[in-house]
C-alpha cells in the first residue's frame, strides 16, 4: 500500500531511493499539492513503535497542508520556494504543533540541530543562527 491514513488524512510514503537523488539526500518528509508524503521506512517505524518524532514529522508536514489550502496551493508554494523570509516564517508556523505534541509526551528537540537548519542555505539563510534559535526557544517555551 502506498498511503496510510493518519488523523483521518492520507498520507503517502514514498520509497528510500528517492532520498539517493541529490536534491532529496536528506528528505524525511514533504508537503506537495494536497499531498503528505514521508519516507516508508519512517511511516513503518511509527506504526510499529509509535514513534513521536516522526508523528510529529506528520503534524509537521500536514500543517504545511492546511495552511497552503488556505493561501492557494500554487501561491503558497510558489511564496514558499522564492522568499526565505516566508519560508522560515512558516517552518516556525508548522513547528507549533509539532512543539506541542513533543512537549506534551515530553520529547525531547534539538533546538540547536534545527536552528542551524533553519538558519543555514538549505533555506537560504533567512536569518541568522542566533535568532534561529531564540525563535525556536520561545516557541518550544510556549508549550511547557
Amino acid at each position: 500500500m502506498f498511503w496510510q491514513t493518519y488523523n483521518n488524512k492520507r498520507v503517502f510514503m514514498f520509497p528510500q531511493w528517492i532520498t539517493r537523488l541529490p536534491f532529496c539526500k536528506n528528505l524525511s518528509g514533504m508537503w506537495y499539492g494536497g499531498i503528505v508524503s514521508i519516507r516508508r521506512d519512517l511511516y513503518d517505524k511509527y506504526k510499529q513503535d509509535g514513534d513521536v518524532e516522526i508523528e510529529g514529522l506528520i503534524i509537521h508536514e500536514q500543517e504545511h497542508l492546511e495552511r497552503a489550502s488556505k493561501m492557494g496551493h500554487l501561491k503558497y508554494t510558489w511564496k514558499y520556494q522564492t522568499n526565505s523570509k516566508f519560508r522560515y516564517e512558516e517552518e516556525l508556523a508548522c513547528h507549533a504543533p509539532q512543539f506541542k505534541l513533543y512537549r506534551e509526551k515530553q520529547y525531547p528537540f534539538d533546538l540547536d540541530n534545527r536552528a542551524k537548519i533553519l538558519s543555514g542555505s538549505l533555506y537560504r539563510n533567512p536569518v541568522p543562527y542566533e535568532q534561529a534559535y531564540k525563535d525556536l526557544l520561545d516557541l518550544w517555551n510556549k508549550y511547557d
